[in-house]
């Protein structure tokens, strides 16, 4: 018995009083902080601080991917500063959508209307100044920090953030671009005075362009937790916000950073559904299984927004040539998502291949390299050796099942690689279908194997191209499974069959019945026949002795037994062939049978309407008192290339479908390449697979893995 307060610990984190939780979104996903705390980026923030600290306010810029956390860092320096007793501080924080305007030259005016209003409402002495007029430039900028300034206590620091957003022209050498940057030097040049600039990857532009009027601004990079320095930070991200509530494993952890690899937003992103997940099962521990059922779940949902940085940002180039150098890196991004669908980890060359064969666009060799190359520094992809893997696994999940597609569609400019692939595209199924499937086999385990999406996954790539993993996938989703379940609840409904009109006495006390036998005609104890009687005799609770082989039957011992019924099961029958073989082969003993009184019923799982028929017919013209039960009757719609197949209904689709179950069906049965006397059956036992259903599901060469191998 655990102690009082251990019971009480353990019922705080199994137990959460849901009526009382407010279920508002506890990560956000544009921010770090939490209320005027800033989790993570603390080195960072120390860093940032220090340059405030100096006796002249020093300058910096934060850069790096979108989406780290960078104005949050911003924002808790901004916090920090004017909650501290260090100082008069007045920060002053703007984004690029209050100063840009349609063109460079009101951009350059907006933005000094709105830093020196902004002084004006906050200093005091400045409200009776009037606002410069910026008309001609930022210059008059200074003039009126200088006011602001003549009060020597006040310290004054200007955030300008997603500063990279500023138009092309006032980056580009000019006289625009001269009277923004060397304003911006000349004020953070003032004692009392600073800039935080803060943007992303395009930042790299400006300090190629405008380095030497930027040169005391101290670069302050922002990039993912790094899990060797950064964990404990990374579990602050992911377990503060809901700690009261929640407890979040830390095999959920390694999962949330494994698949966003320490990227914030993205590792936000995964916890924002992890939480959602929770509260809507009302559970408050989450382990390695609820992780990777939220990872799957934003794949289901994420869309191309989330990753446009990935070919948007980044760009270095100050011309008109960062349109075309867009459109080549998400040609690039095209090329390695598909070759990512060829294996794991490619190489420059498959994905050059992949590049050139499947785009025909014209773009040099030398252009793909680089561009793959900028990719790598950028941190979007990752090179080892010859291989290339994405930064972000979710990513490189998102590329692979539907970002390829996702890319040609925002991409008008790549209209000629749209109309080559778009159709393929189409046609491939992606990694969303195998899951739901997978999702709908969970419950059928094949010789105690379950198949899961990458055991099915695995099976369609043998295929060569999308319209034949289609179509196979469609083949596959129309399969017949018959897991032990369905089987127990068949063997059920037979049960009532054969019972039918007996007139049993059951002993007090006695637990199983004792008057039906239930044999097969398969003649070896190892064949799945027998299984199948054990399993009717289990489930109809039919003792374990009256479960025989068809040779060791006694009619004389049945009736001194006062047997009524003998029972024989089979798995399956679709012409009804081998059963009435069977039933030739047996039938003087059969016939015995029945001379003293036993009935005999013949009891098939699934099978084909026409192979009931036949075995009525058999066992008419033979004079045997039989009948015979299909528990799953089955008929030509049920028969993969039929003409009225459920699988495939449009005849052209069904065409090409049979001829890749027969070409591929040839190397594998070259007698039977549609399964057994053609049946063309779609049907899997948990036990075995019939060698009527057709061989590309069953057949197993060095060449051909199929998901069901046969044991014979």
């Amino acid at each position: 018995m655990k102690d009082e307060e251990e019971f009480t610990v353990e019922a705080q984190r199994e137990f959460v009083d849901w009526e009382s939780v407010e279920f508002t979104e506890p990560y956000s996903l544009e921010a770090i902080t939490t209320g005027e705390e800033l989790i993570g980026r603390k080195d960072e923030l120390t860093r940032l601080l220090k340059l405030t600290k100096q006796k002249a306010v020093g300058s910096g810029i934060i850069h790096g991917q979108k989406r780290v956390g960078k104005t949050s860092l911003a924002n808790a320096v901004a916090e920090r500063l004017e909650s501290s007793q260090d100082g008069n501080w007045v920060v002053i924080s703007k984004g690029s959508g209050d100063y840009l305007g349609n063109d460079a030259s009101s951009t350059l005016k907006f933005l000094g209307e709105v830093l020196a209003r902004s002084m004006q409402l906050r200093i005091p002495g400045l409200a009776s100044l009037p606002i410069p007029n910026f008309e001609n430039g930022l210059a008059p900028l200074s003039t009126f920090v200088d006011e602001a300034l003549t009060d020597q206590n006040l310290r004054l620091l200007f955030i300008l953030d997603e500063f990279d957003d500023l138009p092309l022209e006032l980056i580009i050498r000019n006289d625009l671009s001269t009277s923004l940057f060397q304003t911006l030097r000349s004020i953070s040049n003032k004692q009392g005075c600073g800039f935080l600039l803060v943007g992303g990857e395009n930042m790299q532009r400006i300090l190629n362009i405008q380095g030497e009027r930027l040169n005391k601004f101290r670069p302050i990079e922002v990039d993912y937790f790094d899990k060797a320095s950064d964990w404990s930070d990374f579990v602050d991200l992911i377990r503060r916000p809901v700690k009261d509530w929640l407890t979040i494993g830390d095999t959920a952890l390694h999962e949330l950073f494994q698949s966003s690899a320490g990227n914030p937003f993205f590792a936000k992103m995964l916890a924002a559904q992890l939480f959602s997940n929770l509260v809507e099962h009302r559970d408050s521990d989450a382990g390695e299984y609820d992780a990777k059922n939220a990872i799957q779940d934003v794949l289901r949902t994420i869309s191309s927004n989330s990753f446009a940085h990935f070919w948007t940002d980044g760009l270095t180039k100050a011309t008109q040539e960062i349109d075309q150098h867009m459109s080549i890196c998400r040609t690039v991004l095209i090329a390695f998502g598909r070759a990512l669908r060829i294996g794991p980890n490619p190489d420059s060359d498959v994905i050059w291949n992949e590049f050139r064969n499947r785009a025909g666009l014209p773009y040099e060799e030398q252009s793909f390299r680089q561009t793959l190359q900028e990719l790598v520094r950028r941190k979007v992809l990752v090179e080892s050796g010859q291989s290339y893997t994405p930064k972000v696994p979710l990513f490189g999940a998102w590329l692979k099942d539907k970002g390829v597609g996702a890319l040609l569609e925002d991409s008008p400019e790549l209209d000629a690689l749209r109309l080559k692939l778009q159709e393929e595209e189409a046609l491939r199924v992606t990694d969303q279908e195998v899951s739901n499937l997978a999702n709908r086999l969970a419950s059928f385990l094949y010789r105690d194997r379950s198949i899961d999406a990458k055991a099915i996954r695995n099976w369609l790539e043998q295929f060569g191209s999308p319209q034949e993993e289609r179509l196979m996938f469609q083949l596959l989703s129309g399969v017949k499974y018959c897991g032990q379940d369905m089987i127990r609840s068949k063997v059920n409904e037979a049960f009532k069959i054969v019972t039918r009109n007996m007139h049993t006495i059951i002993r007090p006390g006695t637990r199983v019945r004792r008057d039906i036998i239930v044999s097969s005609l398969d003649e070896s104890p190892a064949k799945s026949g027998l299984t199948y009687c054990r399993l009717f005799a289990s489930e109809n609770q039919i003792s374990a002795e009256l479960v025989l082989t068809i040779n060791s039957i006694d009619e004389k011992d049945l009736a001194a037994r006062k047997i009524q019924r003998l029972v024989l099961v089979d798995d399956f029958s679709a012409t009804g062939q081998t059963m009435v073989e069977g039933l030739k082969k047996h039938m003087a003993l059969l016939k015995r049978v029945n001379s003293v009184g036993i009935r005999i019923v013949v009891v098939t799982l699934v099978g084909f309407a026409k192979a009931r028929e036949r075995l009525e017919r058999f066992i008419s013209r033979n004079g045997l008192s039989a009948d015979v039960y299909l528990c799953d009757e089955l008929g030509d719609e049920d028969k993969a290339f039929s003409e009225e197949s459920r699988v495939f209904p449009d005849p052209a689709e069904r065409d090409i479908a049979k001829h890749i179950v027969e070409t591929k069906g040839i190397t594998l049965q070259k007698r039977q390449p549609l399964g057994f006397r053609n049946t063309q059956a779609l049907v899997v036992f948990s036990f075995n697979c019939p060698n009527n259903t057709v061989p590309i599901l069953w057949s197993e060469t060095k060449d051909w893995q199929p998901l069901f191998p046969r044991v014979l």
